[in-house]
């Protein structure tokens, strides 16, 4: 089904092809991304750099997720966001936070159940030099972001654009844990299994959320789980044997995050990934559109390598001009 959608010439798209994804519950890909409503500027920039930068893709805009707790999977909708100029809004974005430019083409179509709400798709091509995302207030240091499989992995060195290509999935992924932790990628040795006291710790997933709850209110990032803070690739089999299996493990997580963020730590992605033999658990998340609390009480931003909880006058200084600078 998706290759059979990405043979598609753009021009002959139609609205069928795009239903299709969504009543065949098509995964997002190195080459294909949903957005349930239009991302702010940061997430747009990142989403389209790291098509260029890779195979090219598809951003669909207007099909949401919904998550079943039994199964534990996402299901696409058919969503929809309102009709506005978004050619004009886009090549605004894109002219202050994409050097150099991308080639990119665009069409719309109505939802045939709601005319006033369209499906918006972003068609990527592939560029043959480095695309860099940068930020003209000079919030975030310009780096180009890379697909790999439906999360992101960036770099501020020209020349990994060459290297990413050649490398296997795997070796892509041991690249990004020898980077180390920065500013929008941090490591979990486990979720609650306790590896210094080689026991049961509950106070331990709290510290994912945590660290989702700062990548919300910053710049979006990548969490992998099954990783020691110096690059070592432990993995979770501690943790699946307490859950006695991988989709408990991976539905207690989503349960954690829920309570811990609310609605707002619903809209990441998490996925699995054996390396060295090793399960890994993957999470990515965007920035958020509004200011995300841990229990509603404590306001946390991704400083560096760390998450810092700052204080109530800081929280205010940091969402007047975070969250209401940035679309």
């Amino acid at each position: 089904m998706t290759e059979n959608f990405f043979n598609i010439k753009f021009n002959l798209l139609k609205y069928s092809d795009i239903k299709s994804l969504i009543d065949s519950n098509v995964p997002e890909s190195e080459k294909l991304e949903y957005k349930s409503s239009f991302p702010n500027k940061i997430q747009l920039a990142k989403i389209l750099t790291g098509f260029a930068n890779t195979y090219g893709g598809y951003l669909i805009i207007g099909i949401g997720e919904i998550y079943d707790v039994k199964s534990n999977r996402y299901f696409l909708h058919e969503k929809g966001i309102n009709k506005n100029n978004y050619k004009f809004k886009i090549k605004e974005i894109l002219k202050n936070s994409i050097k150099p430019e991308i080639y990119y083409i665009i069409k719309e179509f109505e939802l045939p159940s709601n005319p006033d709400n369209i499906l918006l798709v972003i068609k990527v091509d592939r560029s043959e030099i480095p695309i860099a995302s940068i930020d003209l207030d000079e919030r975030y240091v310009a780096k180009s972001y890379y697909r790999l499989r439906n999360f992101f992995v960036h770099s501020s060195d020209p020349t990994y654009f060459y290297h990413f290509r050649t490398l296997s999935e795997e070796q892509k992924l041991l690249s990004l844990i020898k980077k180390g932790e920065d500013e929008v990628l941090e490591f979990k040795s486990t979720y609650k299994w306790d590896i210094n006291k080689n026991k049961m710790n509950k106070e331990l997933p709290h510290e994912i959320s945590i660290a989702l709850c700062a990548f919300l209110n910053s710049e979006g990032g990548t969490l992998l789980i099954g990783i020691t803070d110096n690059g070592k690739v432990y993995g979770l089999e501690k943790d699946i044997k307490l859950f006695k299996t991988l989709d408990k493990l991976q539905q207690d997580i989503t349960n954690t995050i829920r309570r811990d963020l609310g609605g707002s730590g619903m809209d990441f992605k998490m996925s699995t990934k054996k390396i060295n033999s090793k399960i890994i658990c993957i999470i990515e998340i965007d920035s958020s559109k509004n200011s995300v609390f841990y229990k509603n009480r404590e306001f946390y931003i991704r400083r560096g390598s760390a998450s810092h909880n700052l204080n109530p006058k800081e929280t205010y200084d940091y969402i007047q001009k975070h969250f209401f600078d940035n679309f």
